[in-house]
């Protein structure tokens, strides 16, 4: 909106300025509040990683895991990792792991159809869940 803005403050038709913005001050004042509002923002962000952070660090490794499967930011090679330690989490955290990667291959398309060794994977979840 800003640029918008700078930009129709320097308009000109027939060589003669037309900009709808005439006075300096409030460009300035607009650019001051989209600068603090960016500021804002980031730090949000900032501190929602932070908590994030401390939230994953307070987890159990295994908890730690489960959560990174929920994150969509997450590569699917790390995923596979994850799956093939399945057998080493406790049985409570072992379903809490079947859950999230169930969910997982539903969203991207890998539940129901997939290469053999994926479906094999989705066996072994659903046997894990109880779904034969």
């Amino acid at each position: 909106m800003l640029s918008l803005i700078l930009k129709l403050s320097s308009m000109k038709i027939g060589g003669r300025a037309v900009g709808l913005v005439k006075n300096e001050d409030l460009t300035l004042q607009l650019f001051a509040e989209a600068v603090a509002y960016r500021a804002k923002e980031e730090e949000e962000k900032k501190q929602a990683e932070e908590r994030r952070k401390k939230e994953l660090e307070a987890m159990s490794p295994e908890e730690r895991e489960i959560a990174e499967i929920s994150d969509p930011s997450i590569l699917e090679d790390l995923v596979v990792e994850i799956y093939n330690g399945i057998d080493e989490f406790s049985e409570e955290n072992k379903k809490k792991l079947a859950e999230v990667l169930k969910q997982y291959w539903e969203t991207h398309g890998k539940w129901e159809k997939g290469s053999k060794k994926q479906l094999l994977k989705v066996q072994k979840i659903k046997g894990i869940l109880g779904e034969y």
